[in-house]
């Protein structure tokens, strides 16, 4: 079983939650983003509608995530733009394939803990979009 589904857009990094004040009571509570709560149900919206009747996979199950986010090529690098073009910099690889397995919690796996090996790749394209595999990770075939 392999899965693939694509995202429409700008890809979007995970944001840290940001830390508020309750004025009424003086405790302090996270807020995640907006952008990042709203990035996160694209992600699901798109899972879905490839995937309309799909149950999260088993819990014991490793998997292997491959998520490609596809950046708009900046207009400094468009005239000169080719394969050789510096790839994107900002944001942080991690939290972009953090955006992905979290919103996909309940959604494709039960939890993102599930997810022995991941790989993130960024580029930048005419079309922005990011690219998601989800496949069973068989260790048998990292030892030969």
């Amino acid at each position: 079983m392999s899965l693939y589904f694509e995202i429409p857009g700008q890809p979007c990094a995970k944001q840290r939650a940001r830390i508020q004040l309750n004025k009424k009571t003086g405790k302090s509570f996270g807020r995640t983003p907006e952008n990042t709560v709203k990035y996160e149900n694209l992600v699901k919206t798109c899972f879905a509608a490839k995937y309309p009747e799909f149950q999260p996979i088993e819990e014991g199950q490793p998997l292997s995530l491959l998520v490609i986010a596809y950046w708009p090529i900046p207009k400094a690098k468009l005239k000169k733009f080719s394969e050789q073009t510096p790839r994107p910099s900002q944001p942080d690889w991690d939290n972009v394939g953090k955006i992905i397995s979290d919103a996909l919690n309940q959604i494709a796996w039960h939890d993102d803990r599930q997810i022995v090996r991941a790989v993130v790749t960024k580029l930048y394209s005419p079309r922005p979009r990011v690219e998601v595999w989800i496949e069973p990770f068989n260790f048998s075939q990292m030892c030969g």
